[in-house]
C-alpha cells in the first residue's frame, strides 16, 4: 500500500514539473527563430605595422562555411572585402596601404554564403612614417682599430634600442675590390654586442655604417639612418714587437722599448 502511495505522489510531482516548464516556455516561443541564428567563426587577428601601411593577418580556421570577410577602419568609414574562399593556403593576409602615420583600430567580421556575420574581432596596429624616421639616431662608433694583419675592430657606443634599433650595417670594399655589406645585430642572447670585427677590408680604404630599426617585433618594414663614414682609425700595436733600437732614452717611460708597448694608440686617417 505504501509503495502505491509513493508511486502516485512521484508521478504527480513529475506531471506538475512538466506543466510548469511548458508555461515558462510559452512567453519565449514568439522570439525563437526557426533553425536558430548562425554565426560564422570569429577570426583570431594579428596586426603587423609598416611604413604607411598595416597588414592584417588571421588563420582561415576550421569553419568551412566562411566565404568572405570585411575589414573596417576609421570608425567604419573605410573597408575592404576579402574573398576568403578563393584565397590559397591557410592564412588570410590583408594589406592596408596609403595610411597616415598613426594608430588604427580594425574591426573584422567573417561571412558565410547566406550573409550571416560573425561576432566582430578588433585589433589595433600602427602605421609609421616620416615622423618616426626623423627620430632615429645612428649608433655611434667609439673607436676603430686596425692591426698589422688588416683586421678591423669597431667598438660601438650605445644603440637606441628603446626606439627599435636592432642592427648595425657596415659597408666597405673587400680585398677583391668588391663593395660588401655586413649586418651585425645590436643584441644577442639578451646582451648588447659592443664589438664587430671585419677581416677582409681592402687596405687604405674606409668603411661606412648605419643603424637599422624596426618599430616593433612584428613590423613589416625596416627603417635606416643615413650612412656615416668610419673616420679615424687607431693602429692596434698590441701585436707589434721592437726588434732593434739605439741606446738613447734607455730608461724610464721614454725608453725606446716602451714606444709600442700597446699603452697608447696611434690615430691615423684612412681613406
Amino acid at each position: 500500500m505504501k509503495k502505491i502511495i509513493y508511486f502516485t505522489l512521484t508521478l504527480s510531482a513529475v506531471i506538475c514539473m512538466i506543466a510548469a516548464c511548458r508555461k515558462m516556455d510559452t512567453p519565449y516561443k514568439e522570439y525563437v527563430v526557426t533553425g536558430g541564428l548562425v554565426y560564422p567563426g570569429k577570426p583570431i587577428v594579428l596586426a603587423r605595422s609598416g611604413k604607411n601601411r598595416i597588414q592584417i593577418v588571421w588563420p582561415k580556421g576550421v569553419d568551412k562555411s566562411v566565404v568572405k570577410a570585411k575589414v573596417y577602419w576609421n570608425s567604419f568609414a573605410d573597408s575592404i572585402v576579402v574573398d576568403v574562399a578563393s584565397t590559397p593556403g591557410d592564412t588570410i593576409k590583408v594589406m592596408v596601404d596609403d595610411l597616415q602615420e598613426k594608430s588604427y583600430t580594425f574591426v573584422i567580421r567573417t561571412l558565410d554564403s547566406q550573409g550571416n556575420m560573425s561576432v566582430p574581432a578588433e585589433i589595433t596596429g600602427g602605421s609609421y612614417g616620416e615622423r618616426y624616421q626623423s627620430q632615429l639616431l645612428t649608433r655611434p662608433v667609439n673607436s676603430t682599430l686596425i692591426n698589422a694583419a688588416g683586421k678591423l675592430t669597431i667598438n660601438w657606443g650605445g644603440a637606441d634600442v628603446a626606439n627599435g634599433a636592432y642592427a648595425s650595417e657596415v659597408k666597405y670594399t673587400d680585398n677583391l675590390g668588391t663593395v660588401k655589406t655586413q649586418v651585425f645585430p645590436v643584441i644577442a642572447n639578451k646582451t648588447e654586442i659592443k664589438t664587430t670585427e671585419i677581416t677582409d677590408m681592402l687596405a687604405n680604404t674606409n668603411y661606412q655604417f648605419r643603424t637599422l630599426f624596426r618599430p616593433d617585433s612584428l613590423s613589416l618594414d625596416k627603417f635606416y639612418t643615413g650612412y656615416t663614414n668610419g673616420g679615424l682609425f687607431s693602429i692596434d700595436k698590441r701585436d707589434w714587437k721592437v726588434v732593434s733600437y739605439s741606446s738613447q732614452h734607455s730608461a724610464g717611460e721614454n725608453a725606446a722599448a716602451n714606444m709600442i708597448d700597446g699603452t697608447e694608440l696611434c690615430n691615423c686617417p684612412i681613406g
